[in-house]
């Protein structure tokens, strides 16, 4: 005695109806060029090792008092000071975003976009080594964050 076959999945769909995924093949993926990978790691750890030295000094230089007997410049130096503090916080930012680009690297998802998986264009990652989008999703990202202030409503007097 034989088995009784079983409807293939597509026939039981009905004629003309196919299974999406039996013919949607995923798209493969994208990647940077080895030795293309291998010039932004170098940049990346470039600009990782200047901006530590730069931190250290301006951490260095805005938490000495020079000059204890001048009062009149206590002012000036505590705005110099968070000045300074305000920038190291920024290149903080900036490192933690060239660790991040560094280990997008090692995963192998450098050069690729958060947002659509696309390759991000060269002159975009030579101008912004660790950036994490395409100019174009960038583009729509920032769309919905552009206006800094409400518009100034005019009223006729």
């Amino acid at each position: 005695m034989t088995k009784p076959k079983k409807p293939s999945k597509s026939a039981s769909r009905g004629p003309g109806r196919s299974d999406v995924s039996e013919t949607k093949r995923a798209a493969p993926r994208q990647t940077m060029p080895a030795g293309q990978r291998e010039l932004f790691r170098r940049l990346l750890l470039s600009m990782r090792e200047r901006l530590n030295g730069q931190v250290t000094s301006l951490k260095n230089d805005s938490l000495e008092t020079t000059d204890w007997l001048n009062m009149e410049e206590d002012g000036t130096d505590i705005f110099d000071q968070q000045f300074a503090l305000n920038i190291v916080s920024s290149e903080n930012e900036m490192l933690q975003e060239i660790d991040g680009a560094l280990e997008r690297m090692e995963k192998g998802a450098y050069g690729l976009c958060e947002s659509c998986s696309n390759l991000i264009h060269e002159a975009r990652l030579k101008a912004l080594p660790f950036a994490k989008t395409c100019i174009e999703c960038q583009s729509k990202l920032e769309k919905g964050t552009a206006r800094i202030r409400p518009p100034i409503l005019l009223e006729n007097r």
